[in-house]
């Protein structure tokens, strides 16, 4: 009978969309669920973690291998440590993975015009980063071991400073958002290197 089949496709054409919310909120949950997998267990969206000091930072985010987490110590509470992760831990894995270009584009969020660094006039990205690789011969793993230590936090962002290297990420500002605002591998040699340290 005709009628029974309309009749039945109008009873699938109303749960059609309760199905789909249904798995749309299942998939939420199981994404946002507490995971009890180890740390170099594979995890949705992301890649497994390995290496001999691969492991988990204290605030549970995957650490890359050969490297430690970010240093964190002092931003203040969950939210704005997930902030500042979000902030200054793709910088940190562009170094711990030797990735040069990667660094360059993380420069002042993007915009290399906004990026303190040593004497670079005019400079795109890549020049910054071929500066500090050619020039003053950068290991990016020092980066990486910089980025792990205490940084000290200030109403204006973080500032990471070991030996005469020092990298600033900024909070930023109701037009910017928070970046990486400066870098020097020979703080000792700029003047504005020195303006920004804490302790200048």
């Amino acid at each position: 009978m005709l009628t029974g089949r309309n009749e039945d496709r109008r009873r699938v054409r109303r749960l059609l969309p309760a199905l789909l919310l249904l798995a749309v909120a299942a998939t939420a949950v199981w994404l946002l669920w507490p995971d009890d997998r180890p740390s170099d267990a594979p995890r949705a969206g992301g890649s497994r973690v390995s290496g001999p000091r691969a492991g988990t930072s204290r605030a549970g985010a995957p650490t890359t291998a050969g490297c430690s987490a970010v240093d964190l110590t002092g931003v203040g509470g969950r939210r704005a440590v997930a902030g500042w992760r979000a902030v200054v831990e793709p910088v940190h894995r562009a170094a711990c993975a030797g990735d040069f270009t990667a660094l360059s584009r993380l420069l002042g969020g993007g915009r290399p015009k906004d990026f303190l660094t040593e004497e670079c006039a005019g400079c795109g990205a890549a020049d910054i980063v071929a500066m500090w690789r050619d020039e003053y011969g950068l290991d990016p793993a020092a980066l990486a071991r910089l980025l792990e230590s205490p940084p000290v936090v200030d109403q204006g962002g973080l500032t990471y400073e070991h030996g005469d290297m020092v990298a600033v990420f900024g909070r930023g500002t109701s037009q910017l958002p928070g970046g990486w605002s400066a870098f020097f591998v020979r703080c000792h040699e700029d003047d504005t290197c020195a303006a920004l340290l804490p302790s200048g």
